[in-house]
């Protein structure tokens, strides 16, 4: 997800509300609740980033999420 024009605190509270959301919510299958989480990585633009560079830190980042575990905002 791109968040243009927004800080990185302001994404940094845009991923959070997505996290509860997907927490609070009731998944079903085969007649049982699932619990789901989400892991994040979060980057902002750096001076001659390219769109490759910068995609490059932002898997870097969910990887380090998913790394330090569930359910987690990781940020470079």
């Amino acid at each position: 997800m791109l968040l243009s024009n927004t800080k990185m605190l302001g994404a940094l509270k845009a991923i959070e509300k997505i996290q509860n959301i997907i927490r609070e919510y009731k998944f079903f299958c085969n007649n049982k609740i699932l619990k789901v989480t989400l892991s994040f990585g979060i980057t902002s633009p750096q001076i001659n980033d390219s769109l490759e560079s910068l995609l490059q830190r932002a898997d870097e980042a969910v990887y380090m999420a998913k790394k330090n575990g569930r359910d987690r905002i990781e940020y470079l």
